[in-house]
């Protein structure tokens, strides 16, 4: 069987305090109604690394896996999300801009550090939070290894996961990735993976609140299984 295995992209939860902010949330009840939707179609959580021991040594995965990611680190996914999760009994990964740590409306370094005692994993979303592809070389390096240094020492152990602002990736942002120690990068292309994914090039579903949510993907994902 080949597996077509969905990441699915969250940002905050509650509700937008501007306009702009709107396509970025999706509101607590509508989330515990998503995971109770993915419960009840038999999805079982796994993480980038579990993903990456699959694609490159094939490692087992559960019938139906998927991957839950934040981007941003907002203060939400430590008090709001972690608790939906864990009702559900499910795992996620938290994007964190290193640079924003402990910032008004940020997790702090304890509540990064309490979040992955709890199960789930905290991965790099640079230090600023920059379009890297609008960065030169020396730049682009600098908020990739700035931001996992920072990670390492504050959370006590190497960090190799990390997610393009806004997905803008190419090829040399992509190698300068890879040469910064990175092992997996999510995008925000949308689509599933499987086997040949690159690890650096992941493709990810992005959630957004409204009940026409096109974006959960998860009756396309039976398509994708034979």
């Amino acid at each position: 069987m080949t597996l077509a295995i969905p990441i699915l992209m969250y940002h905050y939860l509650g509700s937008p305090p501007t306009v702009e902010d709107r396509p970025y949330y999706v509101a607590a009840e509508t989330f515990q109604a998503q995971l109770d939707l993915l419960r009840a179609e038999g999805f079982t959580t796994i993480d980038l690394i579990d993903l990456a021991d699959h694609l490159e040594g094939g490692a087992p995965l559960p019938k139906r896996p998927l991957v839950l990611t934040f981007d941003d680190g907002h203060a939400s996914f430590h008090g709001v999300a972690t608790g939906v999760l864990a009702r559900a009994g499910y795992s996620a990964t938290v994007f964190a801009i290193t640079g924003r740590v402990g910032q008004p409306g940020y997790c702090t370094w304890d509540e990064l550090r309490e979040v992955e005692r709890a199960g789930h994993r905290v991965g790099s979303h640079t230090h600023t939070h920059p379009i890297l592809t609008h960065l030169d070389d020396a730049a682009t390096s600098d908020e990739l290894t700035r931001s996992r240094t920072l990670l390492a020492a504050e959370l006590g152990h190497p960090v190799t996961i990390l997610a393009y602002r806004g997905g803008h990736h190419d090829d040399r942002v992509v190698g300068l990735t890879r040469a910064a120690g990175y092992r997996c990068a999510v995008t925000t292309r949308p689509g599933f993976n499987g086997a040949g994914s690159d690890l650096l090039m992941l493709r990810r579903n992005a959630v957004r609140e409204g009940p026409d949510n096109r974006y959960l993907a998860y009756r396309r994902y039976h398509e994708q299984i034979e």
